[in-house]
């Protein structure tokens, strides 16, 4: 009789662990296509942004005019840090938002140093260090949206 008890209990929790993975095989959110989306609207809008200071530099070869720029950055992180978030993991979020941070601390920087009156190099200089806090962000975004299966092309 034991014996008889030991099988069903057994059996009991082996079909329990099974159907608990189909349910969470069926059910499981996965985010790979949303979030390649975010990035394929955030990639269209950066190649706006990148034809636009062509365009500009092709205007003023020497150094163009800040203000210009600063105009360009800004829509570029208004409209890329106005795509849709709210539906992704958390991680995703914080490491999406910060990009967009360091995209308006960027446009911030440029609107400042016009009227701050620094010279070429000093905005060159600190344009490397905005720069790298982006490219940073960036490449934050991207791994974590590897964690969910959305491999981007960059």
């Amino acid at each position: 009789m034991r014996s008889k008890h030991f099988v069903a209990l057994i059996t009991f929790f082996a079909c329990f662990a099974f159907s608990s993975f189909v349910v969470g095989q069926l059910f499981e959110k996965t985010f790979d296509k949303e979030i390649l989306v975010l990035l394929q609207q955030d990639k269209e809008n950066g190649e706006e942004r990148n034809t636009n200071e062509l365009n500009l530099s092709l205007v003023d070869k020497s150094f163009p005019s800040l203000s210009a720029k600063s105009e360009i950055v800004s829509e570029y992180a208004e409209k890329s840090g106005g795509i849709n978030d709210g539906g992704f993991p958390q991680d995703f979020q914080v490491a999406w938002r910060k990009h967009m941070k360091a995209w308006a601390n960027y446009s911030d920087f440029l609107q400042k140093s016009e009227r701050a009156g620094l010279g070429t190099k000093d905005i060159k200089r600190l344009e490397i260090q905005y720069a790298r806090d982006i490219n940073w962000t960036w490449f934050e975004v991207l791994r974590i949206g590897r964690t969910y299966g959305a491999e981007f092309p960059h």
